[in-house]
């Protein structure tokens, strides 16, 4: 950074659309990968647990035919815009809500960003939507961070 500003004192530092939307969109997916390995450390053991009781393993399934694993590993529902959904990705998007609350309440906040992007607001418009969608996600991460050590501590 002070390389820039020293190199051109009169640069105005941006952060443009593109690179904000990717780097929200990457930490969903960050989230998403996480509740994955959770699914896969369960799914390993109800597996260790079927072999300890000499049983089969069936595999828990969604109304939709998915396994957990197989259910958390559909990215491309949680970047791609609610009104571009097939009916199988919209199913899929509403088993992964009802199960996974913290994932529905990040992917909204996505698309009421693009919706600010999407806007044309006069600047003063979108700073604040922006400073207000901003607030949001502080108040989103703060109760996360405090339902997981909720979590942690019942796991304790």
């Amino acid at each position: 950074m002070r390389i820039v500003r020293t190199g051109f004192p009169n640069a105005t530092m941006t952060n443009d659309r593109f690179h904000v939307q990717k780097l929200f969109y990457e930490a969903i997916d960050e989230l998403r990968i996480t509740y994955r390995w959770m699914a896969r450390d369960l799914e390993n053991d109800e597996i260790q647990a079927a072999k300890e009781q000499n049983i089969e393993y069936v595999p828990f399934r969604y109304t939709n035919g998915d396994t957990r694993k197989q259910l958390l590993a559909a990215k491309h529902v949680l970047v791609k815009h609610y009104s571009k959904w097939t009916e199988s990705q919209r199913i899929r998007a509403e088993i992964i809500f009802d199960h996974y609350p913290e994932l529905k309440s990040v992917y909204d906040l996505a698309i009421e960003l693009t919706n600010i992007y999407n806007k044309h607001y006069d600047k003063d418009v979108a700073r604040g939507k922006l400073a207000l969608w901003y607030n949001k996600i502080e108040k989103l991460w703060i109760r996360m961070f405090q339902n997981r050590n909720k979590y942690h501590a019942e796991l304790l």
